[in-house]
């Protein structure tokens, strides 16, 4: 198995992904502005909180079972799709029987309908995502997202001031969950076309079941806890009243921090079904590599941001995001412990101690519930955004620790630049334009 071709074209395809969904962004908050772009996000982030309870982990064991070989592909995908229907009509009864959602951005029946989209969209999104994956297969439902990313940014650059954006009577927030579910439905139809000669739907045995539900719920557990630890200071800050402009600030720059969070997300999520299927000792080192890379790749546009970002904020985002700047400033320490953290945690996933990922969310979580009730009401949300980097500090220290002792590796390594990442760099970047890498190995 050549890694670095496999790398390589995930990271050309996950990266074209990176890059438009970094401007369907920045282009939503200019039309949007602060106020509204802090609400769609809040929402979101609520959303998101009850989608991570609905997969219940069931990401992480797709790809540990398909990748490792402990289970067929068909089995897994019957199941994935009878959950996705399970939790879509719970998500229903739920949203439309008790949901009620007062706003002046979407009609109450529209925010309704929002959320039921987002839930089940993202959820066949995730499922198949990691069913490509666990088959090498970085290409395929990455094209189709970024080609619903482009029409977004088309769409988007069309706006007028003063002209809402509109698909006959729908509006644009209105288009925009609509389009989550269809790229959920859309992956489903890829994969089930590209697997049509070689998949059989098979029900699951019982045993696999109890299995996959096992590592599903420790997954689960260490996923809505670290989601929370990245989460929770936007909810606090609200129920502090903190003003819908500054909150809208304060998660722009955090959503910033998280952006930068997808090109180690991208490489984690190239580890995890390599490590699985029995390379772990290669991966060792590769995890090494790759967050040295990732420190160094990163200091150029974070030296960039420090120095240009406060004119370059409000110009990109608009005039009302006036207190990103120094809200990310605080966050950038933060913003380098998560990028290491996500390849840890993909390898520890890989390896069946995922149990680790749970206990260094656990105590991260803590560290930053309690210190955003003793900081926020005093210093609002440059005290949030000071709570939240030591935090994710605190989470990568610990990650640390679990690794050497994993690995017997020392945790400098994370930290000095060796001759042989510029080499396995160069092959990577020598295999991204390669023809080869556009096919699954």
């Amino acid at each position: 198995m050549n890694i670095s071709r496999l790398f390589a074209g995930h990271l050309l395809w996950r990266g074209l992904y990176l890059l438009t969904s970094t401007l369907v962004t920045i282009l939503m908050a200019r039309y949007l502005e602060a106020a509204a772009t802090g609400w769609v996000f809040y929402f979101i982030s609520w959303l998101s909180f009850f989608f991570l309870a609905a997969t219940f982990g069931m990401d992480a064991s797709i790809t540990y079972f398909v990748s490792s070989g402990k289970a067929k592909t068909g089995e897994i995908l019957l199941f994935s799709l009878s959950w996705v229907l399970l939790v879509t009509l719970l998500a229903a009864f739920i949203i439309f029987g008790c949901y009620r959602n007062q706003n002046e951005y979407m009609k109450p029946l529209s925010s309704q309908w929002a959320a039921l989209f987002f839930i089940a969209g993202n959820l066949l999104i995730t499922f198949l995502n990691s069913l490509f994956y666990s088959r090498r297969d970085f290409v395929t439902p990455n094209i189709m997202f970024v080609s619903v990313n482009l029409f977004l940014i088309g769409w988007l650059l069309t706006s007028k001031t003063g002209t809402p954006l509109q698909i006959g009577s729908f509006t644009f927030l209105e288009v925009y969950f609509v389009l989550i579910l269809v790229q959920g439905v859309t992956c489903l139809i890829l994969f089930l076309t590209k697997q049509k000669n070689e998949l059989q739907l098979t029900c699951p045995s019982p045993d696999l079941l109890r299995q996959v539900l096992a590592y599903s719920g420790i997954a689960y557990l260490a996923n809505l806890t670290f989601f929370a630890c990245t989460r929770i200071d936007y909810w606090i800050l609200e129920a502090y009243g903190v003003n819908e402009a500054s909150l809208g600030n304060y998660i722009q720059s955090s959503r910033l921090v998280q952006l930068f969070q997808l090109l180690p997300a991208m490489l984690a999520a190239s580890i995890f079904p390599i490590a699985a299927a029995g390379h772990e000792e290669k991966m060792k080192e590769g995890i090494l590599k790759l967050a040295r890379l990732v420190f160094l790749f990163y200091s150029v546009p974070v030296l960039f941001l420090i120095v240009f970002g406060n004119w370059l904020f409000p110009f990109l985002f608009g005039r009302s995001f006036d207190e990103m700047y120094p809200v990310f400033l605080i966050l950038l320490p933060g913003l380098f412990a998560l990028s290491a953290l996500a390849l840890i945690s993909a390898y520890f996933a890989a390896i069946n101690r995922i149990i680790h990922n749970f206990k260094i969310s656990i105590a991260g979580l803590l560290l930053i519930l309690i210190g955003d009730l003793l900081f926020i009401p005093k210093w609002g949300i440059y005290g949030a955004a000071w709570v939240s980097s030591a935090g994710y500090i605190f989470c990568f220290a610990g990650s640390l620790w679990f690794f050497k002792k994993e690995t017997k590796l020392s945790w400098i390594d994370f930290f000095k630049p060796r001759i042989s990442d510029f080499s396995f760099l160069r092959s990577v970047i020598s295999r991204m334009f390669q023809k080869s890498t556009n096919h699954q190995p």
